[in-house]
């Protein structure tokens, strides 16, 4: 196989749309990568994300995230395909490279008889990520992205959740310092006087 060529590895009846992110090679579907990557018997399993790892800005690591970690390695180790989409999805939104191609020879922002193509820019990446993720969720075979985008809804919800408590503590704190200062103040003003 020629490294431009991008038949199926598996089939080799149609082209492949997807690259195996170990030879780079090319599969049309989730049951080509699947029959293919059963080749790959020296593969290591996928990389699970560690939960213990992912400090915040304090450099600790919040109770959220473990729950959001953990969640990711689940669902990583019922849809072993998951994070193949997810990285061929993420691909999408990068500059393109010098050979100017999109993921899995597909080119996202290009329209029939385009001379010249636009320069990247994130709004084009952000485009392109888009019609990737319908891409990968009309063609996949699984619930694993719907999960994952649903877990990330939730995430992000307690997040918003978490960082709405803390404002709402800090702004008591910040009005019992205050309160605190102006009792001082008048104290300070009534021994003086």
């Amino acid at each position: 196989m020629s490294p431009t060529d991008k038949t199926c590895v598996a089939c080799k009846a149609v082209e492949g749309r997807y690259k195996c992110p170990t030879c780079s090679q090319y599969t049309c579907s989730v049951p080509c990568n699947k029959a293919h990557r059963e080749g790959h018997a020296d593969d290591p399993q996928p990389q699970l994300i560690p939960s213990d790892t992912v400090p915040d800005e304090g450099g600790e690591v919040s109770d959220e995230d473990k729950w959001f970690h953990n969640n990711i390695n689940k669902l990583f180790a019922k849809f072993p395909t998951l994070q193949y989409q997810l990285a061929s999805i993420h691909e999408a939104t990068e500059p393109p490279s010098a050979d100017h191609s999109r993921p899995h020879g597909m080119n996202y922002s290009s329209k029939p008889n385009q001379k010249k193509q636009q320069p990247w820019t994130a709004d084009i990446g952000l485009e392109n990520g888009i019609k990737a993720l319908r891409h990968a969720r009309d063609s996949a075979e699984d619930d694993g992205l719907d999960e994952y985008c649903d877990l990330v809804k939730i995430h992000n919800t307690r997040k918003a959740d978490a960082a709405e408590r803390l404002r709402r503590k800090m702004g008591e704190t910040d009005a019992e310092i205050i309160a605190r200062l102006i009792r001082e103040e008048e104290e300070h003003d009534q021994v003086r006087s």
